[in-house]
């Protein structure tokens, strides 16, 4: 009876040290996965420059259009100025 006795105790006794190592293990593990994630969470938040755009050269070819002749805008002031002077003044 003793020996069975003995055996159950050595028995749990390395069955508590196997569930208390998974446990630790299940928590290392749960650490690194916060870990990794809060390290995809930092690479996502950090700003990176993003290089210039490369473009061809700009090539200026030589056109066959003439100068353009400007025009003077028909205002109308001359008109206003003599609608003006035909008006009463108010003041």
């Amino acid at each position: 009876m003793r020996g069975r006795l003995s055996k159950r105790a050595e028995w749990e006794a390395e069955f508590k040290a196997r569930e208390a190592e998974a446990q630790r293990q299940r928590e290392e593990a749960e650490r690194q996965r916060e870990h990794a994630e809060w390290l995809a969470a930092r690479r996502k938040t950090i700003v990176k420059a993003t290089p210039i755009t490369q473009y061809p050269p700009i090539v200026i070819h030589p056109t066959t259009k003439g100068v353009t002749v400007p025009q003077s805008p028909l205002l109308r002031t001359k008109v206003r100025a003599r609608e003006r002077a035909l008006r009463p003044q108010y003041y």
